[in-house]
């Protein structure tokens, strides 16, 4: 055992990335017995990573009729919109490697996925468009699943990017492949900018009755920002804040297997440091905008810079996401 952990130490010292030595520490094990087993992975092959809307411990969609305690008033909401671009998904060894997913699709895009070089993206969309969704904007279709492959090995984590890659971010709408495609998850809608990477939305249940909210819809919206460049005039663009949040699921003492669980999103995670029945300054709700008030406690969330756009320690301690059993 000993031989084990110096090893162990040794490689911790030449990592460089936060997760990895996480990894690492909580494969030395703790308070067990040197003959203890190891909690299962996953061991490869094909991969179905489904996604699901929570608040807390309960189940959410456009359909529920009251989301409780949301928020720093503990205000009762009801959802609006829930989508997100989920990019370049990859499985963690427990010495923090990473083994890339392949996109399951009849060709390079489809309706839900895109692929470009070494990137892919796929849109998980949540809302349906009845209920309290927006018949304007959302669709009636949905997809909760990254399906796709990994070789076989022994993974511990899991591991995607919440956003759309530089390289598929900034391709204009009328010409992109779906997903991509959709002006509703665009910001603006402009080339330079590129598309919202996660449009969750929760309202006031009674705004089209007798509205108790002063801003009837709370906005979560995540994007690029600080950008610069004309890609329509064949100028790439450049973003001084990425806004790419990191999420990361398992660890070698807790493994992330998708034959039995799935990813949960929290949205009462994601606005729990805001009043979403009001609106403290700038855009209602955030729009990912470093100077709005109601961003420090999205961002902080997610463990994305404020400023930088960048992901904090590697996106360990992030709220939003979970694994949860299937």
């Amino acid at each position: 055992m000993h031989t084990i952990h110096s090893t162990l130490r040794r490689r911790v010292a030449h990592s460089g990335s936060p997760l990895a030595v996480c990894l690492l520490l909580a494969a030395c094990g703790g308070g067990g017995s040197d003959g203890a087993s190891e909690p299962a992975g996953f061991a490869g092959g094909n991969v179905a990573l489904d996604f699901t809307a929570v608040a807390g411990g309960t189940a959410i969609d456009c359909g529920t009729p009251s989301i409780p305690d949301l928020g720093t008033t503990r205000a009762s909401a009801r959802l609006q919109d829930l989508r997100l671009y989920v990019s370049n998904v990859r499985f963690v060894r427990a010495d923090g490697s990473e083994q890339p997913m392949t996109l399951t699709v009849a060709a390079s895009n489809d309706a839900w996925n895109a692929t470009k070089g070494s990137d892919s993206v796929t849109l998980i969309d949540l809302e349906n468009a009845t209920g309290a969704c927006d018949t304007g904007s959302g669709t009636a279709a949905t997809n909760a699943r990254v399906a796709g492959s990994v070789p076989s090995g022994d993974y511990v984590a899991m591991r995607f990017t919440l956003g759309v890659p530089q390289a598929l971010n900034h391709l204009d709408p009328m010409d992109a492949a779906t997903p991509l495609a959709l002006t509703s998850m665009a910001l603006g809608w402009n080339w330079t900018t590129g598309r919202i990477f996660s449009k969750i939305e929760v309202a006031d249940p009674q705004r089209d009755t007798t509205p108790t909210w002063s801003a009837p819809v709370f906005t979560a919206h995540l994007g690029a920002g600080g950008c610069s460049g004309d890609p329509g005039a064949g100028t790439p663009a450049v973003c001084s804040r990425p806004n790419l949040a990191t999420v990361t699921l398992g660890s070698a003492t807790s493994p992330f297997d998708p034959t039995k669980q799935k990813v949960a999103i929290d949205v009462a995670a994601l606005v729990a440091g805001n009043n979403v029945t009001a609106n403290a300054g700038g855009a209602s709700g955030c729009m990912s905008a470093p100077t709005d008030p109601e961003c420090a406690a999205m961002f902080q969330a997610l463990q994305l810079g404020l400023n930088d756009g960048l992901p904090v320690n590697g996106g360990v301690g992030q709220t939003v996401f979970s694994a949860i059993a299937r």
